[in-house]
């Protein structure tokens, strides 16, 4: 006897529409949707049980698009449900509006608070910041903010700040 198992079979379920966006890739201006991408063991190619998900936030001409971290996802779910309701007639622009702003009002606190933290934990990055070459903190600060913990580069950038003005 043998059993026939896998991993990664994957389904998309569509959650709705989010935010209008110019996309990068195709320079289409659309309604970017929400995804939830799900893996499944497989067993006998039939689907038993999810071990991985993620979320996906994209252009849906493309697909070009980014995966949301933990942070993001609640409030793009909310997003995507007010614009899905809205879409079918299930509540009125005015109500949609109303919930949006809500839900606006929501990430802008949750962003403050973020970047507060970021500020306070930017202390603990100066000792190596300050060690690091001028050149090596611009190509940091300029082409791979992406790697770097916003600490961090809160902590450089105020690092090259005093340099200049230490310079002049």
């Amino acid at each position: 006897m043998f059993f026939i198992f896998g991993w990664n079979h994957q389904e998309i379920k569509q959650l709705g529409p989010v935010e209008k966006h110019n996309c990068k890739n195709c320079n289409n201006v659309e309604y970017w949707s929400l995804d939830k991408v799900s893996r499944y063991f497989t067993l006998f190619f039939i689907p038993i049980f999810p071990h991985d998900s993620e979320y996906w936030y994209h252009c849906p001409i493309c697909n070009f698009g980014n995966k949301l971290n933990y942070l993001e996802i609640e409030n793009y779910k909310i997003i995507a449900k007010v614009n899905s309701d809205y879409l079918n007639n299930l509540i009125s622009e005015e109500d949609r509006k109303i919930q949006l702003d809500k839900v606006y009002d929501s990430i802008e606190i949750e962003e403050k608070k973020r970047n507060e933290e970021n500020l306070i934990e930017s202390t603990k990055w100066y000792p190596i910041v300050s060690k690091m070459p001028t050149f090596d903190l611009k190509q940091i600060l300029e082409e791979k903010r992406n790697e770097y913990n916003p600490a961090f580069l809160i902590a450089a950038e105020k690092e090259i700040v005093n340099r200049e003005h230490n310079e002049s």
